[in-house]
């Protein structure tokens, strides 16, 4: 059908994409499914007929003109169905589609939906990470490598400190050159280096604590950097801004509340907005950053916490999935849980899911105790027994699929066997309850990032 829409010329183009694309416009079932309307006619004088019988044909075309759609429309219509095909394809042949013209070049240039994530990336210590897919028929693995940052001083060390559709904020550091930071794109595989805030002046009392991407494809090609200034004289945030589009920086509000209070590593961009969580030290209190609004920053309500809960970095995910904001609170001690989203007026969390630790329990406990172990080895067969039923939850991400049915959780089980390394991770799906392996990360993540960070597939610029 929607080949079918498409004009003649685009189609033939299209069939340059791949095989499987040539494949199927050329099929002959595709010419018998639907016959296309005439968009013309075409005259050829006939010498041995009347003028009165040629001028008759001309009338009749011009009444067919007069019932075709406005070039507006056209217009229009055509836009919006390749918009469409465009969010169905897959990142490389929406990228070969670019060279069909310059038309399609600055359609598929501009904004497009958001997609949802096909990978996390963990990382480990010493610069080591693993790509875990969502989708088990994805098998490539694009962004293992990551070598765009090779050219660095010191590219063995860097680590990624931030994620927003797409688009990873990168980090290394050495004692000559200092933090230098990287916007990279790993479907790409291209990356720029960002020029610091303008603080060489007052380095020995300011510090960056936070770099934060900016970015949402739906409504600009150009992403944001917020970086996030620590005065250590009055211990005030400050914020300054670098834009994609202009190449430079500029300043921001002032955080007048005490800095030291909030988690200012999970940063999450949602609604126009960087938001944080403090959930560790009390008061509890979350704030965002308005960065179209260049405001002071505004408290939004805190998540639904258990007051006597003396909580870990571990125990709770802050994270957006297609324009969702969540807030997971699954600690140890709890048999479920509730996935909080935001409402987009910032007036409250409300439950979006309900999670049995149960469910997850029941699918992984055999595979977690039933483990080739050695006979004699009495004490470890006894733990292994012991944690039947206290199989640990970890949750890295809430992904939002297109309906309520689609969407999951990535989840950690526990650690692989009885050895000291390796997490095996999973996903959860919320409607039908049920758990399936995604894979296993080869370092254990206790001891390293606790954070996963999304890969979502992009050809934007960098």
């Amino acid at each position: 059908m929607i080949i079918h829409r498409l004009p003649l010329k685009p189609l033939a183009q299209l069939r340059l994409v791949s095989n499987h694309w040539n494949s199927l416009i050329s099929d002959p079932r595709l010419c018998s499914l639907r016959n296309r309307a005439a968009i013309g006619l075409i005259f050829e004088r006939d010498w041995t007929r009347s003028k009165h019988i040629f001028t008759k044909h001309i009338r009749l075309y011009d009444g067919d003109v007069a019932e075709k759609p406005s070039p507006a429309q056209i217009v229009a219509s055509i836009d919006d169905l390749l918009l469409e095909i465009y969010h169905l394809l897959p990142m490389k042949p929406l990228a070969q589609l670019k060279l069909v013209s310059k038309y399609w070049n600055s359609l598929i240039s501009g904004p497009l939906r958001n997609r949802a994530a096909v990978g996390l990336i963990f990382e480990g210590g010493l610069g080591t990470r693993q790509t875990i897919f969502l989708n088990k028929s994805i098998t490539s693995q694009p962004i293992l490598n990551m070598t765009p940052i090779t050219n660095g001083p010191c590219y063995r060390d860097y680590k990624i400190v931030h994620s927003c559709n797409g688009l990873l904020l990168c980090l290394t550091s050495n004692r000559r050159d200092g933090p230098k930071y990287y916007v990279y794109n790993p479907t790409t595989s291209k990356y720029i280096t960002l020029p610091l805030p303008q603080v060489e002046i007052y380095r020995s009392r300011v510090s960056i604590c936070g770099m934060y991407l900016a970015f949402d494809p739906s409504k600009s090609p150009h992403y944001r950097v917020v970086c996030v200034l620590r005065s250590r004289s009055d211990w005030l945030n400050m914020f300054e801004f670098y834009s994609s589009k202009t190449g430079s920086w500029r300043k921001g509000g002032v955080l007048v509340k005490p800095a030291v209070n909030f988690d200012f590593e999970n940063g999450v961009y949602w609604n126009g907005a960087i938001h944080w969580v403090n959930i560790i030290t009390k008061p509890r209190e979350c704030v965002y950053f308005s960065i179209d609004c260049n405001q002071t920053p505004k408290v939004f309500p805190n998540p639904p916490l258990q007051d006597d809960k003396s909580y870990e970095i571990s125990d709770y995910y802050f994270g957006e999935s297609c324009d969702h904001l969540h807030f997971v609170d699954a600690h140890r001690e709890l048999d479920e849980f509730n996935v909080y989203e935001m409402k987009r007026d910032y007036s409250e969390w409300f439950v979006k899911y309900k999670v049995s630790v149960s469910e997850i329990r029941r699918d992984y406990s055999e595979w977690f105790i039933n483990r080739k172990l050695d006979a004699s080895n009495v004490i470890m067969n006894r733990i292994l027994s012991f944690l039947k039923n206290k199989v640990c939850v970890r949750v890295y991400a809430v992904v939002r699929g297109k309906n309520d049915e689609d969407s999951f959780l990535v989840i950690e089980t526990g650690k692989i066997a009885t050895a000291t390394k390796g997490l095996r991770i999973a996903r959860y799906n919320i409607e039908q309850k049920t758990c399936e392996t995604l894979g296993d990360c080869d370092f254990d993540l206790t001891y390293c990032s606790r954070h996963a960070f999304q890969y979502i597939e992009s050809i934007c610029s960098v």
